[in-house]
């Protein structure tokens, strides 16, 4: 599962890269995994570290991650399903099929921060401090998953 990157304007060379970091039981595991992986954690790390200063504790940080990390990881399928509709109207049983791939970062975001708003109204913390302090780790990984793409072989830019 190898592929070829090239970047014609920059450099002569053509790398391949492999898709798989290791594999586990038979199972590989991917690079796109391991390093959406760590930017997640590299934003909760930093929204631990920073949460202090916005008037909360790393308990909330824990238990916005636990909310907001399953919906915005179901977000994410479900904005790259209505996406690709034309596929997986005819093939719905192919929705549920993450391990296939597909996650759009739109719905990803969309969804992780109407699950902080309702958390936030229900636990009566302002929704505004949460966002000041989870925005730059929230750029933070996004700027780590690229690298995930570039594993992958997908919007590396030219």
């Amino acid at each position: 599962m190898t592929n070829s990157i090239s970047f014609p304007a920059l450099f002569d060379k053509v790398f391949e890269i492999n898709r798989v970091a290791f594999n586990v039981f038979g199972k590989d595991v991917m690079w796109y995994g391991v390093i959406l992986t760590v930017a997640v954690l590299a934003a909760a790390i930093y929204g631990m570290r920073r949460c202090d200063e916005f008037g909360w504790n790393q308990d909330q940080v824990v238990d916005g991650l636990l909310y907001c990390l399953p919906a915005a990881i179901i977000g994410a399928r479900l904005y790259y399903v209505v996406c690709e509709w034309d596929y997986y109207g005819a093939h719905p049983g192919d929705i549920i099929k993450i391990w296939n791939g597909g996650l759009a970062i739109y719905g990803g975001l969309i969804a992780g921060a109407i699950t902080v708003f309702v958390v936030t109204k229900i636990k009566k913390i302002p929704f505004m401090a949460i966002a000041d302090c989870a925005m730059p780790g929230i750029i933070l990984a996004q700027a780590i998953g690229r690298w995930g793409n570039f594993m992958n072989g997908e919007a590396f830019g030219y």
